[in-house]
């Protein structure tokens, strides 16, 4: 299961954070530029967010997701 998603479109990159932007409020107040929807941060410029805030809503993200729906490790690749 993905846990975030990135997509670079023509005038923005859309960062889709499946477990809601709303679990990272506090962290968006000092993330710089950007607009938001349910799941969704639109950055327009890279230079204008802070990249370890960025990291951050991202590792917690895929942490979050993670543990809500761990990996299956009985199926095995033949």
């Amino acid at each position: 299961m993905a846990c975030y998603w990135i997509s670079p479109r023509k005038n923005y990159l859309s960062l889709y954070i499946l477990n809601g932007v709303d679990t990272y409020k506090a962290k968006l107040q000092t993330l710089g530029e950007y607009k938001l929807s349910k799941v969704c941060i639109y950055i327009k410029d890279m230079n204008k967010v802070d990249p370890a805030q960025l990291t951050e809503i991202i590792r917690d993200s895929y942490l979050a997701m993670k543990s809500k729906h761990p990996l299956d490790t009985s199926v095995k690749d033949h």
